[in-house]
């Protein structure tokens, strides 16, 4: 009997505190940690609070993870253009390292996790059961980066059971395990050995890429790293800074004044605009989208300002109104970023010595990876760029790719059997002497070892 896991085994968690409605499955909880010590004059703020359940209008933080590895910048992220909307992104409280942040969020991530399991399997099982426990993290990330992220699960509670594991591994890499994986199974004309899947991981804050190499597909998908990862600080809350960055251009300072309760992350207003992004496939003549705002009407009534607000807002259903034309220039720095990435890693794949040099498979996952619009684009892009000899395809879970990929790989085993080398650190070191071929300079007596050289370098590779 085969213990192999089956892709579609995989059971993800759709239940979180705080989350929209029992009847939304949502496959993701936001990345938002807000501090009690900082929301004393917030309702309900008795206790630190995450995710779903932020209050709007709290003190609060997001992508402070990305701050382990010191958001270094490249020539792939969007450029930041809405300081308002970004309030708590990239930022910590004072006094507070992104160690600890990251810290005191994923606590409350394992407490959750650890409180669902007990309630599917009950106490006595949990409490004899191991678990092993996957870490994601971006494909570029330093080395020191990754330590920090283990080293923060491990002080929130991940893998310190006895029996109990923590393992990771990069997101790219996970979703494409997941998704090849699946396709394998569901679709097997699609992919064969021997073709170069792309996977565009998608997220909110990051867009990751990587070209994995299909070793083998029976009797389960094998890969090999064909050229380093590549990512870029553009995913689709840059979306949302754009968004916003009109709303100001558009409203003035009836829009920037309104409390944050009423525009800040976790207002109705930001949910709204989700669905409109979500919902978003492409311009179409006359077609308008709605995001209601009662608040602003009533701040634009009071200044008698009715001027471009005339087209913009309605006051008679009391929204926002918005062109396809503006949401799809919304989108387009993001979406550009996202050719650009796919571009450096098919120059790459083009440049390297062995193997095929051809890429055949383009994925993509991660919540944008779910847009209609972005897979149109990227269908155009395919065309145009590839004259259709590249294969397009998405998930209907694409969102959650990256943790099902991580619980193939732990179940299943390494099926990723080789990684380029990112990166190298040398260590200057000493070796014996070695006559004839070491310089009697370089030499000195160890009263240990003996005769000896210096000047040797040991090298470690990173991959």
């Amino acid at each position: 009997m085969s213990l192999m896991c089956d892709a579609r085994d995989i059971e993800v968690n759709v239940t979180w505190p705080g989350g929209p409605g029992t009847n939304q499955r949502l496959e993701k909880v936001p990345s938002r940690f807000a501090f009690a010590f900082e929301n004393e004059d917030v309702k309900g703020m008795e206790e630190d609070c995450w995710g779903f359940g932020v209050p709007p209008g709290a003190r609060s933080y997001g992508w402070f993870k990305l701050l382990l590895d010191k958001a270094r910048k490249t020539e792939y992220d969007v450029e930041d253009v809405a300081g308002e909307l970004t309030n708590g992104l990239l930022e910590l409280p004072t006094d507070m390292t992104a160690k600890e942040v990251v810290t005191a969020y994923l606590t409350k991530i394992y407490n959750h996790c650890m409180e669902m399991l007990e309630q599917r399997y009950t106490a006595n099982i949990l409490i004899t059961t191991p678990i092993d426990f996957w870490l994601t993290v971006p494909a570029t990330w330093q080395a020191g980066a990754v330590d920090d992220t283990k080293a923060a699960a491990g002080s929130a509670g991940f893998g310190t059971r006895d029996g109990d594991t923590l393992n990771v591994i990069t997101e790219p890499e996970a979703s494409g395990i997941a998704i090849l994986t699946e396709q394998a199974e569901r679709n097997p004309e699609l992919i064969k050995a021997g073709d170069n899947a792309m996977i565009c991981d998608l997220g909110g804050g990051t867009q990751d890429m990587q070209i994995l190499t299909i070793k083998a597909v029976k009797p389960q998908v094998q890969l090999e790293e064909a050229v380093p990862g590549q990512a870029g600080k553009c995913g689709s809350t840059f979306i949302d800074q754009q968004f916003y960055q009109w709303m100001e251009e558009t409203f003035g300072e009836a829009f920037t004044n309104l409390p944050k309760t009423k525009i800040g992350h976790g207002s109705k207003f930001m949910k709204d605009w989700e669905g409109v992004k979500a919902a978003f496939t492409g311009a179409a003549p006359n077609k308008q989208y709605y995001v209601p705002l009662p608040a602003l009407g009533q701040a634009l009534g009071a200044t008698g300002d009715h001027g471009v607000a005339s087209t913009a807002y309605d006051f008679m259903d009391n929204a926002v109104v918005l062109s396809g034309e503006d949401v799809e220039r919304f989108f387009e720095p993001v979406v550009e970023k996202a050719f650009d990435l796919v571009d450096q890693q098919v120059s790459s794949l083009r440049r390297r010595k062995q193997g095929s040099t051809k890429l055949q498979i383009i994925c993509l996952c991660g919540g944008l990876g779910e847009s209609i619009y972005v897979w149109k684009r990227f269908n155009d892009f395919c065309k145009d760029r590839f004259k259709g000899a590249v294969k397009l395809f998405t998930d209907k879970q694409a969102w959650s790719a990256v943790v099902r990929g991580a619980a193939i790989r732990g179940l299943n085993g390494n099926t990723v059997l080789s990684r380029k080398a990112k990166r190298a650190y040398g260590i200057g070191v000493h070796r014996p002497f070695r006559e004839g071929i070491d310089q009697e300079e370089d030499s000195y007596h160890c009263p240990v070892g003996g005769k000896r050289a210096v000047g040797a370098v040991a090298w470690f590779i990173v991959v």
